[in-house]
C-alpha cells in the first residue's frame, strides 16, 4: 500500500508520465466538493463547442476540461466518457481513475484544472488545440482507508486532439507539448 500510495503522491505532483500512445497519466483536476451533491451538476455543452470549426474545437476542449474537473469532484465520469474516444488511453487513464477512487471510498479535492490560455493549429491533417493549464494543489486519498496526501501547484502546456464525430467533437488525446 506505501509503495502504491507513494506513486499516486508522484503521480498528482510531478509532471505528466505519457501512457500509450503519447496521452498523459492522469493528474490531478478536480474541484472543492468530495462527493457529488444535489447542487453540483455536470458541465453543460455550450453551443460554441457544438461547431464545426476550429473554434468550436477549442470549445469543446475547455468543455472536456470541465468535464475532467467535474469527474474529479464526484466521481462522475458518465459525460467525460461520452466526450472521449474509447481509444484514448489517457482519458481512460483519467475515467479509470477517478472511478475506482470513489468506488473505493477516496476522493479528490480543493484543487482544478483552469485553462489560462488556448490556441488551435492545424498540423499534418490533425486539428490540434494547445492549451495552458494551471493545477492547483489540493488533497485526495486513494481510498477510504489510505492516508490524506497533498499534491502541489503545478503549471502544465497541453496538446489536445479533439475529432469531430456524426456525433459531435470527442477528445483523441491529449499529451504534453514538451513530449511531443
Amino acid at each position: 500500500m506505501r509503495v502504491r500510495t507513494i506513486i499516486v503522491a508522484t503521480m498528482f505532483s510531478s509532471a505528466l508520465a505519457l501512457v500509450g500512445c503519447s496521452d498523459p497519466a492522469p493528474i490531478e483536476p478536480n474541484g472543492p466538493a468530495t462527493s457529488a451533491t444535489p447542487t453540483q451538476v455536470a458541465p453543460t455543452l455550450p453551443e460554441a463547442a457544438k461547431d464545426d470549426s476550429e473554434e468550436g474545437a477549442v470549445a469543446f476542449v475547455k468543455h472536456y476540461i470541465e468535464l475532467l474537473n467535474y469527474a474529479s469532484d464526484t466521481g462522475d465520469v458518465e459525460r467525460l466518457r461520452e466526450a472521449s474516444d474509447p481509444k484514448c488511453v489517457g482519458c481512460n487513464s483519467y475515467i479509470e481513475l477517478y472511478e475506482s477512487t470513489y468506488a473505493n471510498g477516496g476522493y479528490f479535492k480543493d484543487s482544478g484544472w483552469k485553462n489560462s490560455h488556448q490556441v488551435s493549429d492545424m498540423q499534418e491533417g490533425e486539428l490540434l488545440v494547445f492549451a495552458d493549464i494551471e493545477a492547483a494543489g489540493g488533497t485526495f486519498k486513494e481510498d477510504r482507508d489510505d492516508d490524506i496526501h497533498e499534491s502541489r501547484d503545478e503549471a502544465y502546456q497541453l496538446i489536445f486532439a479533439p475529432i469531430l464525430t456524426n456525433g459531435g467533437w470527442i477528445l483523441s488525446r491529449f499529451s504534453r507539448q514538451a513530449d511531443q
